[in-house]
């Protein structure tokens, strides 16, 4: 009988430590799902964040078109702009230094001299010149409106608004319409 009663309690015993190693085991995995699942929604949320630079880069350059095509002269020695309003709309945050160098040389078309600004007045007031700066104000996600301002030394100066939608990698602008002048 006490073999039997010592065989039972081995029995019991391996059986308990059979089930704790399962349940360690399976707590284990348990654990390491919650992480995966972790990252997983970690890297998800940055995505939404995640800006498109590429598509901040042309939104620019094509802004530029809209309110230079029509209003540079041969008279103008420079262009001024403040890189500092070069937002990626899609998550706030200011442009790279590359991607500013990629707008200001787009702009070399109008003008060879080319001043990078940072919310300074126009970089000689006895020069003739441009000052560009833009203001994204933000209604939606994906659909902002942008006021894009040119100022001209002893010209006068005016601004747009543009209503741009983001679809499909890139931002789709309107026509706009003149929100001041003077």
């Amino acid at each position: 009988m006490n073999l039997d009663k010592i065989y039972i309690i081995i029995k019991i015993s391996l059986y308990g430590e059979i089930m704790n190693k399962k349940i360690f085991i399976l707590l284990i995995v348990l654990i390491l799902i919650i992480i995966l699942l972790s990252v997983v929604f970690i890297i998800f949320c940055n995505k939404k964040n995640e800006g498109n630079e590429i598509a901040a880069i042309n939104l620019y350059e094509e802004l530029i078109d809209k309110i230079l095509e029509n209003s540079v002269y041969e008279s103008d020695n420079y262009i001024s702009i403040d890189t500092t309003s070069f937002i990626d709309p899609l998550n706030n945050n200011i442009l790279s230094e590359n991607a500013q160098t990629e707008i200001l040389d787009y702009c070399r078309k109008y003008n060879k001299v080319i001043y990078k600004s940072n919310g300074i007045d126009l970089k000689d007031e006895s020069l003739e010149g441009v000052k560009i700066t833009f203001n994204i104000r933000k209604k939606k996600k994906e659909t902002i409106n942008i006021d894009v301002n040119c100022y001209r030394s002893n010209l006068g100066s005016g601004g747009r608004e543009y209503i741009c939608t983001y679809s499909n990698n890139t931002w789709n602008i309107s026509n706009g319409t003149t929100v001041w002048s003077s």
